[in-house]
């Protein structure tokens, strides 16, 4: 998952979350595996998820600001592909 007019990755989506919700379950680097609303995405293209991160919960939204100051080097979850 890559934000708005970011380059850098920031996360992966793993699953649909449970429940019936609009909400996909996706791991933000060093921030846990968070349900995000499905409207957060704005576009898909080249492999890339493209995430409006004024449209995430303040609380995911901190977290994914973390992930992408993080330090370099550190290690990066790859999702599996989804069809």
């Amino acid at each position: 998952m890559f934000a708005e007019g970011g380059e850098e990755e920031f996360g992966a989506i793993r699953d649909v979350c449970p429940g019936g919700t609009d909400e996909f379950l996706v791991n933000i680097e060093n921030g846990g595996d968070p349900c995000l609303p499905l409207d957060a995405i704005i576009d898909v293209h080249d492999d890339k998820v493209i995430v409006d991160v004024a449209r995430l919960p303040d609380a995911n939204r901190r977290l994914s600001a973390c992930a992408r100051r993080r330090s370099p080097g550190t290690v990066r979850h790859r999702s599996r592909d989804f069809d």
